[in-house]
């Protein structure tokens, strides 16, 4: 059936000019797995069988309808895969008909008939293959195509929608409302959430502007002292849903609640820079995990078996990494509520089911390889999964936690009362093996791979100290640390905010540098004994340039004779 008598009044209305239509369409799949699409010819390109939604009909109504009369078949809508629409659904006619349209995307099961379009509009019907799907009138992501069914439907946005003051103060409204449901006596400080260009600022006591441009003083998703207050800052421009910004403010909510309630937990952030790659700790690490995992969401019978065999390893690697378990217990200590903070409010602003959401979370604590590489987000889910057991064995743990000066593990422990069983013999698996070589291998790939880039290759040698980190984004090999998102430095008492990635060559302090290796997009170039790098500052000390590769030597005491 051709245009209806009301979208022909619309039309006759306006012209060419666009319309706003309301439509549907369909995923048709056949037994093969191919997906149905038709050509309606006229210099059209391909699409799924589609119509407009008539006045007074449904979406599920209206795709009924529209595949009888474009293809002849009966189907039965099983499932919204979709909802779509904005500038990505405009279209143009061969005729000029301007149209944008809201699509409402079904999953259909054919119950009956034979392709036969009722019908003159469509030329051709065919079944393609997922990797040989046509050109098509409408950009649907091709997620949609390759996966037979989804969980979730898939709402289309542009993540910059998110981005505006308004919702913010929105934002604003729900923390001030953020129930203490999750942590008895939690109260959220000051807040920030910034991009490139602005700070927005909420709930300061010595701010009254809320918009301040933006200053190096905000990098990452941390807490701050802004003005003498601690302050939760957010880049917005790292989520791109509501509930993931919502739900990270919470976790640095709770690490400004921390420093609020004066938690002294904290981890030496070197240890953890200095962790050792060995394979009987990489085994027992994984199982543990596994353990810990198991204790959480399995049946309650089962917990106590996991929970011995949990402390059992813990124990274990004690004997195997001394002071560096340590890191882990302190770690889990400080992270692991914020985590923890972090999930309960997801799941609330989340569409997803209780039991989903904590699945989720959970690929932290299974992925293996993710446990060697990224040892410190490791230790957070650990944290937050040593939390969630703690909710079923205490209820009350989190009372007078703040009061306390023991570790999530030592508070587990307490309230166990298990038979151990000694570990005397660790036996390596070949995927531990295969882990400990591909976590070394990585970490040197990532170094090479910065000493390859393109660019003017610049290293600076002097008494240099590492004054402010991003301990989750350091790669440790042998003496280098690659700094991967930003390093601050101080050179003579003078500060500079180097936000690239940089190589670090470090004593047994991993704070003291004694060279450090800059790519820069311009030439080096001294005047009268200064050296400027673009947006990180002026440097004194002595130029030189040897086999491609610049030098400069700090004017500081070590480099007085050079």
């Amino acid at each position: 059936m051709g245009m209806s008598d009301y979208y022909k009044m619309l039309r006759d209305k306006v012209g060419n000019e666009l319309i706003f239509i309301p439509s549907v369409a369909t995923i048709i799949r056949n037994e093969a797995g191919e997906i149905l699409f038709q050509y309606k010819g006229n210099g059209a390109k391909w699409s799924l069988p589609a119509g407009a939604i008539e006045p007074g009909e449904a979406p599920a109504e209206a795709i009924v309808r529209e595949v009888k009369e474009e293809t002849g078949l009966h189907v039965v809508p099983k499932k919204l895969l979709g909802v779509f629409g904005g500038s990505d659904f405009r279209y143009e006619y061969p005729n000029g008909d301007k149209v944008e349209y809201n699509v409402f995307l079904f999953e259909c099961e054919v119950k009956s008939g034979k392709l036969n379009p009722v019908d003159r509009e469509t030329v051709e019907l065919r079944y393609f293959k997922v990797e040989e799907i046509p050109e098509l009138a409408l950009p649907y992501p091709n997620s949609l195509f390759s996966q037979p069914s989804h969980e979730e439907t898939y709402f289309q946005w542009k993540e910059d929608s998110l981005k505006t003051k308004n919702t913010y103060d929105k934002l604003e409204n729900d923390i001030a409302n953020l129930s203490q449901q999750h942590w008895p006596g939690f109260e959220a400080v000051a807040f920030a959430l910034y991009d490139q260009e602005k700070v927005y600022l909420y709930r300061h006591p010595k701010f009254t502007q809320q918009v301040l441009p933006w200053n190096e003083q905000f990098l990452g998703d941390t807490i701050i002292l802004f003005g003498d207050y601690p302050t939760a800052i957010v880049s917005v421009e790292r989520y791109e849903d509501m509930e993931s910004l919502y739900s990270i403010l919470a976790h640095e909510l709770f690490h400004g609640f921390q420093y609020v309630k004066g938690e002294k937990r904290f981890p030496n952030e070197m240890l953890g820079i200095s962790y050792p790659l060995i394979e009987e700790n990489v085994e027992l690490r994984s199982q543990e995990r596994l353990h810990l995992y198991h204790a959480v969401m399995g049946t309650a019978d089962a917990r106590v078996k996991h929970l011995q065999n949990f402390v059992s390893k813990r124990e274990k690697r004690i004997s195997l990494i001394g002071e560096y378990i340590e890191y882990e217990n302190d770690l889990e200590t400080v992270e692991g509520p914020a985590w923890y903070m972090e999930l309960k409010v997801y799941a609330e602003k989340s569409p997803l089911p209780y039991e989903k959401v904590v699945e989720k979370y959970s690929s932290y604590l299974l992925n293996k390889e993710d446990a060697s590489i990224h040892l410190r987000r490791s230790c957070c889910s650990s944290g937050l999964f040593l939390s969630l057991l703690l909710d079923e064995l205490s209820p009350n743990w989190k009372e007078g936690f703040f009061e306390s000066n023991q570790t999530l593990y030592e508070l587990l422990k307490k309230h166990l009362d298990l038979k151990m069983e000694p570990i005397d013999e660790i036996v390596i698996s070949d995927e531990a093996k295969t882990i400990v070589k591909m976590v070394k291998n990585r970490k040197e790939s990532e170094l090479i791979e910065f000493q390859a880039k393109k660019g003017y290759h610049l290293m600076l040698e002097g008494d240099i100290t590492a004054s402010m980190i991003d301990p989750m984004n350091i790669t440790k090999v042998e003496n280098r640390l690659l700094h991967k998102n930003f390093l601050k430095i101080k050179v003579n008492e003078k500060e500079y905010l180097f936000q690239q990635p940089v190589l670090a060559y470090t004593n047994e302090n991993s704070r003291v540098i004694s060279k450090l290796h800059v790519i820069l997009d311009a030439k080096p170039v001294e005047k009268e004994g200064t050296l400027v790098i673009n947006d990180v500052g002026e440097f004194n000390g002595k130029l030189c340039e040897k086999n491609g590769m610049f030098n400069l030597y700090l004017n500081n005491p070590n480099n007085l004779n050079k």
